[in-house]
């Protein structure tokens, strides 16, 4: 692991890469298939073999892999090897069956998208270049019923042909056609491809990822325009033949994915030393320049450390999301597997690996001999269920880290933690088949158990922890793949319980949760039908403010000039129930007295039905769009956090405070909207408390009125609770404190 550090710090050091300076000599790693001889070779044998094998005939992309071996290719011999790598050399002329007509609505605009290609072009007949180029992007659009956008960028991906005189009009439609098809990203799911690129380089680079996040700034900011032209629209003419050279021999799709980490990777220094003061379209608009910077002798170096984080990514990159986005059926906008794909990589804490890939990992047999030779993606298994769980059964390689630590015991889980750091690096030096440098987390399989492992993942990556990733679908996929292989589970799974056992205990785990769900649903409270209900709320509702906004205001003020308290741990609770974000004493409240008790969380907060906020339930008529429903409230400092649920179930949120109310806007991604989940009134506010052990889970307590008075004659009213994960949690609650002062100034006039 740290020899792998040092090479990959050597190449990006400025006397080894520099976009703009001499290019390396020394050689990383490559994959299979452009192994070792991918190295600055200054013996040109290889043309003369690949001519010969040209003249010959019966070549294949097998035959040029093997010769020329992701090299840069002879200018002479260019045209004829990528025709052969897009699989397109005995194609037909598909335009012979068009009439030739350039009748489009958008007809004015290709033509002057062509124009202005041609005239940036070294073609000798730049009349015949337009004719060609305005016909096969016509015929294409007519072809495939697809309405003509400039945003496509389609000129510029045609440009580099352009300049290959051994490409008619044909061979240039076909190429253009196949790398649509092969190399380009699906407009049929518009942002799963930047989603996808944002794991991998949170996967490799934490902290810069989340520079950019802080910022805002998406990776469709920057990259759009590279994924749309292979970078042909952001690199100099001879750099994009060069770089296409190694691309259509690799025939990778996603190596389009790394090309763009190792940008990325070269940048971060400037960019997060020197844009701290920068809009986020400044930093994005410097971003897409830089491949400006990239001269031919960069190339192959360049495309080296391509193939370096190639082999640090797990294969399950490739094989759970290629056919979605590039080669598979056909996936149409909105069917049921393009939203499952969009949901999935817009949603994911990390990379998500795939069973096969673990078992491969993990085989016991596999030699450390093997392992050096090879460049298959070795993982440290981390399993972060119960321990009840990981001793009925678990893989015999992983390491056991009991993920409900990091909220019940803060300082036993730092200890995991290292533990679990000093397990790793022993293993990988005595080349156990346990070891690996990469970390992949094990959960149950079911959501509401796994959210423990999602705050240890976060806790990871907040840490700037590299090589992160869990498994998909759990432990429990983990047991129904050995079934339904045949693969007998003693194999592979060591523990208390029998192979028929373990399968019944998740089964049944997963059954208990639906089942909570049911009778949570069946057993929700019914409204109350008396009449003159609205009356008689407003009636109580005045009351309270009148009555109570003095006392209030008082305890606010006295919360807002102490905030600093004594650290009080009678909060740890030794009977800890297994419910996250419960258990622990205020650290900081408004109120005169102490109402939390460790045994019963929330005693005032009547038992109902929790809310669910699945995407498939929402009401697109009830989504509201952020920004303007920001802008038409007049919502300053708006808190970007999660909503937490009792069940520790948490999501994306906006915490909003308007004129007289602070207000939850949950995040819908799939529909890139927002809707309305909770509104409540400031001068209700009863409590605000925070957990020593998670400052930043923040809870807010409200006195609801409700119909009706007590015995001494007050009105009555029920505590409802709310809580939220702020990452900035002292500026959020300072905002809000101030606007609840305002509110009950108003109040109290």
């Amino acid at each position: 692991m740290a020899d792998d550090l040092d090479d990959i710090d050597a190449i990006l050091s400025d006397e080894n890469f520099d976009f703009v300076g001499q290019s390396s000599q020394e050689n990383i790693v490559s994959d299979s298939a452009c192994s070792e001889d991918f190295v600055d070779d200054f013996d040109d044998a290889w043309h003369a073999e690949l001519e010969d094998a040209l003249l010959e005939g019966f070549v294949d992309h097998t035959i040029i892999r093997n010769i020329c071996k992701c090299r840069i290719l002879p200018p002479i011999h260019r045209a004829e090897v990528w025709k052969i790598c897009l699989n397109i050399a005995s194609r037909g002329n598909a335009l012979n069956c068009w009439d030739g007509k350039l009748d489009l609505t958008e007809q004015n605009q290709i033509h002057e998208a062509c124009e202005k290609i041609v005239d940036q072009s070294k073609t000798e007949d730049t009349e015949q270049a337009l004719a060609n180029l305005e016909l096969i992007i016509t015929f294409y659009c007519k072809s495939r019923a697809i309405k003509y956008d400039t945003e496509y960028a389609w000129t510029f991906l045609l440009q580099p042909m352009l300049e290959l005189p051994e490409l008619d009009r044909a061979d240039l439609y076909n190429c253009f056609y196949a790398m649509l098809a092969r190399y380009i990203p699906r407009e049929s799911l518009p942002d799963a491809p930047y989603n996808l690129f944002r794991l991998i380089l949170l996967y490799h680079d934490p902290e810069l990822c989340s520079f950019l996040d802080s910022r805002k700034l998406t990776m469709q900011m920057f990259m759009k325009p590279w994924l749309r032209t292979l970078f042909a629209s952001h690199c100099k003419r001879p750099v994009t033949l060069a770089l296409w050279d190694i691309y259509l021999q690799r025939a990778d799709p996603f190596f389009m994915f790394f090309l763009a980490l190792v940008i990325l990777v070269n940048a971060k220094e400037q960019v997060m030393n020197t844009m701290l003061d920068k809009q986020k379209n400044e930093i994005a608009d410097a971003l897409t320049e830089f491949p400006v910077a990239l001269e031919t002798v960069d190339v192959e170096d360049f495309c080296q450390l391509a193939m370096y984080f190639s082999d640090k990514t797990p294969q399950s990159v490739r094989k759970g999301y290629q056919d979605a986005l590039f080669s598979g059926p056909m996936s149409l906008s909105g069917s049921k597997e393009s939203t499952r794909v969009e949901r999935e990589l817009a949603q994911s804490l990390c990379i998500q690996v795939a069973v096969p890939d673990i078992l491969l990992s993990a085989q016991p047999d596999f030699s450390s001999d093997e392992r050096s030779e090879s460049n298959q993606v070795r993982f440290f298994l981390v399993d972060c269920r119960s321990p009840d769980l990981y001793n009925a059964g678990h893989l015999s390689t992983a390491f056991h880290l009991d993920a409900t630590l990091m909220l019940r015991e803060p300082a036993e889980f730092k200890m995991a933690i290292d533990a679990l750091s000093n397990a790793q690096e022993q293993a990988i030096q005595a080349g156990s088949a346990a070891g690996g440098e990469h970390l992949c987390l094990i959960g149950s399989g079911v959501e509401e158990e796994d959210q423990y492992m999602y705050m240890v993942i976060a806790h990871l990556l907040k840490n700037h922890r590299s090589y992160i990733s869990v498994v998909r679908g759990g432990f429990k996929s983990i047991i129904t793949y050995l079934s339904d292989v045949n693969i007998n589970l003693s194999e592979w799974i060591t523990g208390t319980s029998s192979p028929k056992q373990l399968l019944n205990l998740h089964k049944s785990s997963e059954h208990s949760f639906e089942s909570a769900k049911e009778n949570a649903a069946s057993s929700s409270s019914k409204a109350p039908t008396e009449s003159g209900t609205m009356e008689s709320f407003m009636k109580n509702l005045s009351i309270t403010l009148k009555s109570k906004s003095h006392n209030i205001k008082e305890k606010v003020t006295k919360f807002i000039e102490n905030t600093h308290q004594e650290d009080d741990m009678s909060h740890m609770n030794t009977n800890y129930n297994g419910k996250p974000y419960r258990g622990t004493q205020p650290v900081f409240s408004i109120g005169d007295e102490d109402e939390h008790n460790a045994e019963e969380p929330y005693p005032n907060v009547p038992k109902k039905k929790e809310p669910v906020y699945e995407d498939s339930d929402v009401d697109e008529d009830d989504l509201v769009d952020l920004d303007e429903w920001f802008k038409q409230h007049n919502v300053k400092n708006p808190t970007a956090c999660f909503l937490v649920l009792q069940t520790g179930r948490r999501f994306p949120a906006h915490l909003a405070v308007d004129k007289d109310d602070m207000v939850c806007l949950r995040e819908y991604k799939a529909f890139k909207k927002s809707k309305i989940v909770t509104r409540r009134s400031l001068a209700l506010v009863s409590k605000i408390t925070s957990k020593r052990s998670c400052p930043e889970l923040i809870t807010f307590k409200f006195n609801v009125p409700t119909e009706g008075e007590n015995e001494d004659g007050e009105a009555k009213s029920v505590e409802e609770v709310d809580r939220y994960l702020i990452p900035e949690a002292g500026q959020a609650t300072k905002y809000i404190k101030q606007q609840i002062m305002r509110v009950l100034d108003a109040a109290e006039s």
